[in-house]
Order: structure tokens, then C-alpha cells, then sequence
């Protein structure tokens, strides 16, 4: 789903600010070095909210199974 899309858009920009972060720090570039953690955090913030979006997901395809069950049984009971 959407939260998984944003964890692999979230872990890609992470890992491009790694590499951007250590090439500033091999040419002692140190506007590199910060626009890398940048990304490397902005890229964490994106795999959490993958995270929390697919929990949000799975949390509402349980709710709904549960109550489709619930409902089911109220049928049942009074049928």
C-alpha cells in the first residue's frame, strides 16, 4: 500500500543523502556534508511515516473483518 511506497521513497532518500553526506566529506565540502544529514533525516521521517501508515492500514482491514464478523453473528442470533 501507500505506506510502503513512502518506506521505500523515505529508505532511497535516506541512502541518497549518505552518499551525498560522505562525497562532502571526501572533498571537504561541508554544504554537501549538511545537505546529506538533511536528506538522510528527511529520509527517516519518510520511513516512519510509511511505518505508521501501513500500521494505520492493517489496523483498518482488522477493523473491518471484525466487524463483518460482528455483524454476521447479530445476524445470526436473530435469525
Amino acid at each position: 500500500g501507500a505506506g510502503t511506497a513512502e518506506q521505500l521513497k523515505g529508505r532511497a532518500e535516506g541512502d541518497l543523502g549518505r552518499v551525498q553526506r560522505k562525497v562532502g566529506q571526501v572533498t571537504d565540502q561541508t554544504a554537501d556534508q549538511v545537505k546529506g544529514a538533511a536528506k538522510q533525516v528527511q529520509g527517516k521521517a519518510k520511513q516512519d511515516i510509511g511505518r505508521t501508515q501501513a500500521a494505520a492500514e492493517d489496523a483498518a482491514e482488522q477493523i473491518e473483518a471484525t466487524s463483518e464478523g460482528l455483524n454476521d453473528s447479530v445476524k445470526a442470533f436473530f435469525n
